[in-house]
């Protein structure tokens, strides 16, 4: 199953992808720990967090995008926590964007 965005508590592992309705972008959680953004197959964004370790990208109840390791420790983060109790959800769109949004307004 093809899925744009996440949901609070959703996860996105090693090899999986939100892909964008129209399927020309994704975000992607690399092997190597790398999560990154593509068009049409090019890189246009990256975490540059390869070989740090990252298994896990998770959307925490706070609206914090974060990847982490396997051991629980954090190597990047969205920095939109502090949203308790609001709808979040990242979404992959057509327009290549990847937004993260709050009570179905971007942040």
């Amino acid at each position: 199953m093809t899925r744009s965005e996440l949901h609070t508590g959703d996860q996105l592992k090693i090899n999986e992808s939100l892909v964008s309705p129209d399927g020309r972008t994704t975000l992607t959680l690399q092997p190597d720990g790398h999560l990154v953004v593509q068009v049409d197959g090019k890189f246009i964004w990256g975490s540059w967090t390869k070989g740090r370790g990252g298994t896990v990208l998770s959307l925490q109840p706070d609206g914090n995008l974060v990847l982490y390791t396997v051991a629980g420790v954090a190597v990047w983060a969205s920095n939109t926590n502090h949203h308790d109790g609001a709808t979040m959800r990242p979404a992959v769109q057509n327009d290549n964007n990847v937004v993260i949004y709050m009570n179905n307004y971007y942040v």
